[in-house]
């Protein structure tokens, strides 16, 4: 974690830890370098191609990039790390992007952060799940079971109180929700107090709480 960005939860990567190393002015222990996952995976065309062309879309469900604006969507969405959701920062400007910022047919859409070459993300706003935003701060009307805890995350959901009659298309949104790892492989998720493993890309069905 070194950029001129102040992130809320900033990850000290074994990239960091190195870079300090390669200065020659510190000792470090390689043991506290955090797993770093944004573009984890994705290959060299993460770092050298597009955002918007080449990154994973987080309007497809989990992404490091975003596409739709608040007037198109406004329904929120989870961050890169599920650690917060909020609306997509795409913006239009009044005048072109330089060109090596254009990631639009629309010269004047971009992201509204320059540090990030006007890549459209995120804008948590504060809405982080690990981070208790205080009683009233976010109004839950259909009982979806969201709260927040340290290790609470963020999930696509359309989990309301069956005495709700609400279209499936019209509520799914960002939710936070508890969560452990049970193994490498098996994540649990907590609505309501009530436990439910989930395996990887798998949805989660709740049953009524007896």
């Amino acid at each position: 974690y070194m950029n001129g960005i102040a992130a809320e939860f900033p990850v000290f990567s074994n990239l960091t830890l190195g870079y300090w190393v390669d200065t020659g002015l510190y000792h470090v222990n390689w043991k506290q370098g955090q797993p770093l996952g944004f573009g984890a995976g994705e290959g060299c065309a993460f770092a050298t191609g597009d955002c918007v062309a080449q990154w994973p879309n987080v309007n497809n469900g989990h992404g490091a990039v975003c596409t739709s604006t608040a007037s198109s969507s406004d329904k929120d969405l989870c961050t890169h790390d599920q650690v917060g959701y909020g609306l997509c920062d795409l913006t239009t400007y009044t005048s072109p992007l330089p060109t090596e910022y254009q990631h639009f047919p629309d010269p004047l859409q971009g992201g509204s952060v320059e540090l990030r070459d006007y890549c459209p993300s995120i804008d948590v706003n504060m809405k982080y799940c690990r981070r208790n935003p205080g009683e009233g701060f976010f109004d839950d009307p259909l009982n979806s079971g969201q709260t927040f805890c340290e290790s609470c995350r963020c999930f696509r959901s359309n989990l309301v109180e069956k005495q709700f009659d609400v279209a499936v298309s019209q509520l799914t949104e960002a939710r936070c929700y508890n969560t452990t790892c049970q193994d490498e492989a098996t994540l649990k998720v907590q609505v309501s107090g009530i436990w439910y493993t989930c395996t990887d890309n798998q949805d989660i069905s709740c049953y009524p709480r007896r």
